[in-house]
């Protein structure tokens, strides 16, 4: 082989290589961002034309569709002086006005000895790579508690595998530790909200949160706890979306 062709050979094969190093650099990725690295939700990028899960997230309409109510009362009803019951847990409402911007979802005029307040919603999950995010906050007028918003991965019998626990105590107060729970005080958020602080189910996993077994379902639990006390809670911009879709 001449020397001309060994030349002509070797500047092709560095143009061909520097053709696929641009090519790699500059062409849109077909396979989507690793686990848990969308970035913040700006426009165009995949989370944010990934739709929220969460019917009504932002509380706007007049109903909430597809969620459960439950009151768990640990300590007994009283009766007080005045002849009313120590422990009243109206179901929560809409609240027009409540929220940051609009409207949010309100437990409202709740009182107990000792007692946890629950809205739930549940979805039906294959994986475990989601995107969360949501604010709460909280008026007390006496006692203690805590208020929050739990993420809860469920197993095909409606068993918690494994949750996350996002929360701001009121007067002190705060969730016990369980297993399988990672707790994660609320971030603060302009006019007293609080918000989820870790945000994917990648980061969750590299926090702390241990996943032994696949989850068949996911629920999105909004938590009032009282300990002798009289509060308000409200939570807004609830949002749940797929980490998966689009890759």
């Amino acid at each position: 082989m001449n020397n001309n062709l060994k030349l002509k050979l070797m500047w092709g094969a560095c143009l061909l290589l520097v053709a696929i190093i641009v090519i790699a650099i500059v062409r849109e990725p077909t396979t989507g961002a690793p686990p848990g690295e969308w970035g913040p939700l700006t426009p165009g990028s995949p989370a944010a034309n990934s739709p929220n899960l969460i019917p009504n997230g932002g509380f706007e309409g007049a109903r909430m569709a597809l969620w459960t109510h439950r009151q768990n009362v640990l300590v007994l009803p009283s009766r007080l002086p005045d002849g009313t019951m120590d422990t009243e847990l109206p179901e929560g409402v809409i609240d027009p006005k409540g929220g940051r911007t609009g409207g949010a979802f309100r437990l409202g005029d709740q009182r107990a000895k000792r007692a946890e307040v629950v809205a739930s919603w549940t979805k039906p999950i294959t994986h475990c790579d989601w995107f969360f995010d949501g604010y709460a906050r909280a008026a007390v007028k006496r006692g203690t508690g805590w208020v929050g918003i739990e993420f809860v991965f469920e197993d095909d019998k409606g068993q918690r595998i494994a949750s996350y626990l996002s929360w701001s105590g009121l007067n002190g107060g705060r969730p016990e530790a369980q297993p399988g729970r990672l707790l994660r005080e609320m971030a603060p958020a302009d006019g007293g909200w609080g918000r989820v602080p870790i945000r994917t189910g990648h980061d969750l996993q590299q926090n702390g949160l241990e996943m032994p077994r696949k989850p068949a379902f996911l629920v999105v639990k909004l938590c009032l706890s009282l300990e002798d006390a009289h509060a308000d809670a409200w939570f807004e911009d609830l949002d749940l979306r797929d980490m998966r879709m689009g890759r």
